[in-house]
């Protein structure tokens, strides 16, 4: 009886230790598949390309938050193509016109502004002035002369060549520089005189047979009061003949020439 019992006591011993065996390589073997999954993860991750420092140093050189847009990238350039755009101290015809006309050629300007009567004017980057920018993009007429005003330094000390007359002579005249683009003849200068509804030429004060570019017309005035004006005729060189008056605009004071029509009021 001894001996059974002993035999079923080693069966039982044995059959413990096998199944505790069992149990332990049942444990073992996920936390070799799981340090396998996490191997080849690892190993994937420091396969991927990694971007270099510098790379990333030169874009943030690119970009600048503090940067700011070049000036120069803030200008817009006009083509001047026509001779008698006039520089005024402002964006408007109420400004004064600064009695200097714009060469003919490419210029930058800084700002516009729209006036009140919807013409658009640029500042000019030299500071010299405002132009309008609506009527330089306007197609050119035919224009045979320009008015500039001049000074007596300019005329008398430079040596100015050109067809000189003083029509009266003070302290605070006028010299007025006609300036011909083209060969002009039977040119006449005179007062104009106010009729019973519109301007007719007067006295006259000065003829000159011809004249070109080469030698402007200067004329020293006096304007006395806002109806001061005076006459210019002349044929130019296609034959056709064209008259202006020369008076003192009634909204800035400034100089100003225009076509005459003896049927149309001035242009203040």
């Amino acid at each position: 009886m001894k001996k059974i019992l002993y035999v079923f006591l080693i069966i039982s011993l044995f059959a413990s230790f096998v199944s505790c065996s069992s149990n332990e390589q049942n444990e073992t073997e996920p936390n070799e598949e799981q340090n396998e999954i996490q191997n080849d993860a690892n190993n994937d991750q420091n396969e991927q390309p990694v971007e270099s420092s510098d790379d990333s140093e030169s874009e943030n050189k690119d970009i600048d938050p503090h940067s700011e847009i070049p000036e120069q990238d803030s200008l817009n350039t006009v083509q001047i193509s026509r001779p008698d755009i006039m520089i005024y101290s402002g964006p408007g015809y109420d400004h004064s016109n600064l009695g200097k006309l714009i060469d003919i050629g490419e210029y930058s300007i800084t700002e516009e502004s729209v006036d009140d009567e919807g013409f658009r004017w640029g500042k000019l980057e030299s500071g010299e002035g405002w132009i309008d920018l609506s009527k330089a993009a306007e197609e050119a007429p035919h224009i045979p002369v320009t008015l500039e005003i001049t000074n007596k330094e300019t005329v008398t000390n430079s040596g100015m060549d050109c067809h000189l007359h003083i029509v009266d002579e003070a302290d605070y005249m006028h010299w007025l520089l006609i300036q011909p683009y083209e060969q002009i003849t039977d040119i006449s200068f005179c007062f104009m005189t106010l009729g019973e509804s519109r301007f007719v030429p007067g006295k006259e004060l000065f003829t000159l047979a011809e004249a070109n570019s080469e030698k402007p017309l200067v004329f020293g005035v006096i304007f006395y009061g806002d109806f001061t004006t005076f006459g210019l005729s002349f044929t130019d060189a296609a034959g056709d003949e064209h008259q202006y008056i020369i008076y003192t605009s009634g909204r800035n004071g400034s100089i100003i020439m225009q076509q005459y029509d003896p049927y149309v009021e001035p242009i203040d």
